[in-house]
């Protein structure tokens, strides 16, 4: 299955395409990282795919959160 990328952003993502050959994705959006105030954690990478029902409606398909 193909994995197509739009928008890419960020220098995370090979090390979750392994866990993501199984999708059939046509429109992905990979979130550049963020730090969360005050709790010691860092969204390291989301990959949201465009939900079919709705164009505008992103479902998050993998999140990596690290813990400081």
């Amino acid at each position: 299955m193909d994995l197509v990328l739009d928008n890419f952003r960020g220098g995370c993502l090979e090390t979750v395409i392994d866990r993501l050959e199984d999708y059939d994705l046509s429109l992905v959006e990979v979130n550049p990282p963020r730090k969360s105030s005050g709790t010691g954690e860092k969204r390291v990478l989301d990959i949201r795919q465009k939900n079919s029902s709705s164009s505008n409606e992103l479902i998050i398909l993998y999140s990596f959160t690290e813990y400081n």
